[in-house]
């Protein structure tokens, strides 16, 4: 893709269709892949929001959506000679790219613990996170997810790929509003003190850095619990009693991870091949 024509849409994306958005999507789609050096398959949908399914393609690969519909529907109107709010549009633009590095992060994240695991302290926790979370249904999405590991490194990582996006296209959009966007069309949505957060890109990429990988507390075990699968509840209450109890005694955070991880590969074994890192962790103690 010539980077050119790719800077020239950018500058204009006021003018574009949906359809030379979707070039520009297409673009850093396929320049993050080979940068990464990871196969998977892309689609842009008629939707909100960005996903990566939780099943695989036939040949293993990971499958990423991006959704276009605010931008596409203000694009629509723009075309059957509707007038529109040129601030939402702009708005919605930069969200859409914020979105595409976010869930392209999050396919960085699955390569490093699942596909090619990597290792370290980050990629411990962030694959302990993910058995929690396969196996006690709804604990980072439903629950925790201020506090997961997987979506501030998403976040910070989506707010400084939009930021050097950007600047690399030589627009005349600024770090701070690509904050202020963020922070109006994601974070405002989640349980963050955002005056906490400040309004510059520097304040919230320390603010991220500040909390990434640390864990307060726990929310929403109980009521996981209570809508776990009966064959899952049944496995927690007659294998995992020790481990419970243990668990509602402890206090420091950390541990009460540990068991969380300890009872989530009783209920769900199979957690066990697909987080290979996690018996790689074991082997090391």
């Amino acid at each position: 893709m010539n980077i050119e024509y790719i800077k020239s849409k950018v500058n204009n994306y006021e003018s574009c269709s949906i359809e030379e958005i979707e070039e520009i999507i297409n673009y850093i789609v396929y320049t993050k892949k080979k940068e990464l050096g990871i196969n998977f398959e892309f689609e842009i949908v008629y939707d909100e929001g960005g996903r990566i399914k939780g099943e695989r393609s036939i040949d293993g690969s990971w499958q990423l959506e991006i959704g276009e519909l605010p931008l596409a529907e203000i694009k629509n109107n723009k075309e059957l000679g509707i007038k529109v709010d040129s601030d939402e549009e702009r708005k919605c633009f930069i969200e859409l790219v914020l979105q595409t590095f976010h869930e392209l992060r999050h396919i960085k994240q699955n390569n490093d613990i699942q596909d090619n695991p990597i290792f370290n302290e980050e990629t411990s926790k962030m694959t302990r996170e993910s058995i929690i979370n396969d196996s006690f249904i709804g604990f980072r999405n439903r629950f925790n997810y201020e506090q997961s590991m997987t979506e501030i490194d998403a976040m910070r990582a989506s707010l400084q790929e939009t930021v050097f996006f950007f600047k690399t296209m030589e627009t005349d959009i600024t770090s701070d509003e690509v904050v202020s966007v963020m922070k109006e069309k994601e974070l405002s949505y989640l349980n963050y003190n955002l005056l906490e957060l400040g309004d510059s890109y520097e304040s919230v990429m320390a603010y991220f850095n500040q909390i990434y990988g640390k864990i307060i507390d726990i929310k929403g075990i109980p009521a996981i619990i209570q809508s776990l699968p009966e064959d899952k509840k049944e496995i927690l209450y007659s294998q995992c009693q020790d481990l419970m109890n243990c668990y509602n005694l402890e206090t420091d955070v950390e541990k009460k991870m540990d068991l969380l991880q300890e009872m989530s590969l009783i209920m769900s074994p199979e957690l066990r091949q697909k987080y290979p890192l996690i018996d790689f962790k074991i082997n090391k103690k």
